[in-house]
């Protein structure tokens, strides 16, 4: 369950029908009672801060949804299927969605929680740079090429803010070219020259520095080789 009890559910929550007051709130429905509550900024930053909810928006454009995977304590990860909110239409895959509820965010809500708290992403960066770390102490960086890394990277920041494969995914626009460079002491000249080719492959596009990640998949497959050899036994 995701609650404990009925009267958390009537302190932290606001019903439905405020929905169309607040278009940057998001809301949620529970699979089995269909139950429909929203949830403001600060609610949404508990659960996550509890652990029930795993970050981070991609996008399908095609089909102009968004993905996020949803974890509630005890239960697998399920994954839910996203829309913008405008007129709060009925939702036919939630019967696709078994022990989790379908959560659905406003895209500019969810970046709107990133602007507000700072610490979700430096949380994440602390991550990173913990593998940083490690590839120094490992010397990998010095013995790699600059897209392996650069994939490498990207591939680490999706995976720390608990993106799931597939669709497009918007990386916080804390994470730019400058900020790779400065992480790995590499110039600025290979780094772009990277993030072209990789912009030309199709795997990632950048608008106005925000960079966004085309095919999570591949670049999965792509870091998979390079992942196994980078980790080994951090504590060495």
């Amino acid at each position: 369950m995701l609650y404990k009890s009925d009267q958390e559910k009537l302190d932290i929550y606001r019903m439905s029908q405020l929905l169309d007051n607040f278009p940057n709130y998001c809301f949620f429905e529970e699979v089995k009672s269909k139950k429909r509550v929203t949830l403001d900024v600060d609610t949404y930053l508990y659960y996550i801060h509890s652990g029930y909810f795993v970050n981070y928006l991609g996008i399908q454009k095609e089909e102009k949804r968004t993905f996020v995977a949803i974890l509630h304590v005890g239960d697998d990860v399920g994954m839910g299927n996203f829309f913008k909110i405008e007129r709060a239409d009925y939702i036919n895959e939630l019967q696709a969605i078994t022990n989790s509820s379908l959560i659905k965010i406003d895209k500019e809500f969810f970046i709107s929680v990133l602007e507000q708290h700072e610490e979700l992403i430096s949380n994440v960066f602390v991550k990173i740079q913990q593998e940083l770390e490690y590839l120094r102490r490992a010397q990998i960086l010095s013995i790699i090429p600059i897209e392996k890394y650069v994939k490498y990277m990207l591939h680490l920041f999706s995976k720390a803010m608990g993106m799931p494969s597939g669709g497009e995914i918007v990386l916080p626009k804390e994470i730019t070219r400058r900020y790779l460079s400065n992480l790995s002491n590499i110039s600025m000249t290979p780094i772009n020259e990277t993030f072209s080719k990789l912009e030309r492959d199709g795997i990632i596009r950048e608008d106005d520095g925000i960079i966004s990640i085309l095919d999570h998949v591949l670049l999965d497959e792509q870091v998979s080789v390079f992942s196994s050899v980078v980790g080994g036994n951090r504590d060495a």
